[in-house]
């Protein structure tokens, strides 16, 4: 049996929270209460967001009171119940999703699949939580979209007429919703995230073969690199250059570490924005077709040309 606390307002860890327990072979079943009744609490198996404690052993799973520090392995920031219930039952969740197609041997890999789907996934949901925010400075503007905010739309709206029955059927879509997303992040993580990480080792290997400066990393094909790059290289690396299409390359800076926008070596200020006939004509690059306005990406038609832009921004201070 579960337990939800909010019985009047219910939020996106608690609908997560539940959706997780029930891909859990022990709870995969489970009745499902919402309740704050003392009586009931004391009754049900496994407490989820309410009853006021923290205890992994007797199944209780409550981050509201006062002393509670739990976190993600090297996290820092409190983790809610749905962060609870994913650090202590995420991997076995992994595994019975993938239905144990993911080699039993792989630890390695399982472990990074784990720690991936919660930065991606449940840390936003834990940190929303807690009231954190994502970034500090003023709001520019508020997005609506998120799963969030489209849990809480789920809630019956204040004028409507409230009902137990009414609170918790709306309730179950909210955790439909959020399972469907998670499942979302996990399949994407296995079928490209994973696969591309040994694309970047091999590119990252083979770096001095295209540029004895070891500050080039080529792609055989575009993957998502960046994460993998940055587990691997300390500040080396300077440009990553992947085909966009059959004719297209491109020159991606590699940002510096811990930043969303700022490059360690941007392309060079008089490249950016400039008509493609200009570029061509400053760089003395015949296929070169764009450089980026913020100057962390440029493009040419072909591969020569693209390890010759990237060497001569080396060259630039």
């Amino acid at each position: 049996m579960l337990t939800k606390i909010h019985f009047f307002i219910y939020k996106s860890d608690e609908a997560l929270a539940v959706y997780l327990l029930r891909q859990t072979k022990e709870f995969k079943e489970a009745q499902l209460v919402r309740s704050r009744d003392p009586n009931l609490l004391s009754k049900c198996d496994v407490l989820v967001d309410v009853g006021g404690e923290f205890d992994p052993d007797r199944l209780r799973f409550d981050h509201h009171q006062t002393g509670f520090s739990e976190s993600f392995i090297g996290g820092d920031i409190k983790l809610s119940s749905a962060g609870l219930i994913y650090k202590y039952f995420g991997k076995e969740i992994i595994n019975n999703i993938l239905n144990q197609s993911l080699n039993q041997n792989d630890s390695e890999g399982l472990d990074l699949i784990y720690k991936k789907l919660y930065n991606v996934f449940v840390r936003p949901i834990d940190a929303i939580d807690n009231g954190i925010p994502s970034a500090s400075g003023g709001i520019l503007y508020t997005d609506c979209t998120g799963i969030t905010h489209r849990v809480r739309r789920l809630n019956p709206q204040w004028y409507e007429k409230k009902s137990e029955a009414l609170e918790l059927e709306q309730f179950e879509k909210a955790s439909v919703l959020v399972g469907q997303e998670f499942h979302q992040h996990l399949d994407e993580i296995i079928t490209s995230w994973m696969p591309s990480r040994q694309l970047v080792q091999k590119a990252f290997q083979n770096r001095f073969k295209h540029h004895k400066s070891g500050k080039i990393i080529v792609l055989e094909t575009y993957c998502p690199w960046t994460d993998h790059l940055s587990a691997i290289d300390t500040n080396n690396v300077l440009y990553a250059i992947y085909p966009a299409t059959e004719h297209d390359w491109r020159v991606q800076c590699v940002k510096k570490r811990g930043s969303v926008f700022e490059s360690r070596h941007p392309l060079p200020r008089r490249w950016r924005g400039l008509p493609t006939e200009r570029l061509r004509q400053i760089t003395n690059l015949e296929t070169a077709m764009f450089v980026h306005a913020s100057g962390f990406i440029g493009g040419c038609n072909n591969y020569s040309d693209a390890i010759k832009m990237a060497e001569m921004a080396l060259k630039t201070t």
